[in-house]
């Protein structure tokens, strides 16, 4: 039978509105301290990583990533996250990298409008180009692909 007493009990350690943790949010990664750290500019971490990506083999990272001295740890960090990801058939580290270094591709805007015939479709994007671009201090962006459906269907069709 259970403790009838242990509804009160936990009452004071409580995730609520009031009662939330000292340390909130995510724990930084340790490439993210060490560069913080040591003031590392992003320029030297990019290259670090560009040059351990492509500049060595496995084996050689792997002799990085396993050096006790005259290593710095951020190189040995990286290498130990590549050698990892080689081992394991998993790229999460790999991935990580190419996108610090390389920055994410950004997601492609697809509005799809049905019953719009193509010629208002392609009026509708230089309005959104025009209307994006005097919202953001005339910087011209990517438009969104407008996407017309010449149907009157309800949404049962999907």
């Amino acid at each position: 039978m259970a403790r009838e007493s242990i509804k009160d009990e936990g009452k004071s350690t409580r995730f609520s509105k009031e009662n939330q943790p000292e340390n909130r949010g995510r724990k930084p990664s340790l490439l993210k301290k060490w560069i913080k750290e040591y003031d590392i500019p992003i320029s030297d971490v990019r290259a670090v990583m560009t040059n351990l990506m492509f500049a060595y083999t496995l084996k050689e990272i792997k002799e990085i990533a396993d050096r006790e001295e005259g290593m710095p740890v951020g190189i040995s960090v990286m290498a130990k996250g590549l050698a990892a990801d080689i081992e394991s058939g998993n790229p999460k580290n790999l991935e990580k990298m190419l996108d610090r270094s390389f920055g994410k591709t950004a997601p492609e805007k697809t509005v799809e409008a049905r019953g719009m015939s193509e010629e208002a479709g392609s009026r509708m994007a230089v309005l959104l180009r025009e209307e994006t671009a005097a919202a953001d201090g005339g910087n011209v962006p990517e438009p969104p692909r407008i996407i017309p459906r010449n149907t009157l269907k309800d949404d049962d069709d999907r």
